[in-house]
């Protein structure tokens, strides 16, 4: 890896919202999804309970922590619940133009606001949710 080389590292990732929501992203959290194990038991099972993978994916929920500006807490609040398309970008690898996207529909379920103090960034965070509607799909870096 040349010195410099961000390969491998979160920086340069993004997290926007389509009402045009921008926040100074400082982390990222949670992505991925699950799927149900359901239980697939008869009497005659012996030994071992029995489970087959059930029909339908849940895509976890994405914490984003960010550095706040003056209207971001206006931003939030008017956001909350409100379903929008996101995007998600990981930082590209390996000299690439693009990194990863996932897009998809969802909502902020929750946010937060740290302390406030003299001489300290004001920072927060908020949830967004995958709805399922719409994605989350996500496609592949590109060069």
């Amino acid at each position: 890896m040349a010195a410099g080389d961000k390969s491998g590292t979160g920086n340069g990732a993004t997290f926007v919202i389509a009402s045009g929501m921008v926040a100074t992203i400082k982390e990222l959290s949670g992505m991925g999804a699950s799927i149900p194990s359901v239980d697939d038991n008869i009497l005659a099972t012996v030994g071992v309970r029995e489970t087959i993978p059930g029909d339908l994916a849940e895509p976890s929920d994405v914490s984003v922590g960010f550095a706040m500006r003056s209207t971001d807490l206006l931003d939030l609040e008017a956001e909350l619940g409100v379903v929008r398309t996101a995007t998600l970008t990981y930082a590209p690898q390996d000299a690439l133009a693009t990194g990863q996207q996932t897009v998809g529909t969802g909502f902020i379920t929750e946010y937060s606001v740290d302390t406030v103090a003299n001489d300290t960034r004001v920072e927060g965070s908020f949830t967004w949710q995958w709805d399922g509607v719409t994605g989350p799909a996500t496609t592949d870096e590109t060069a």
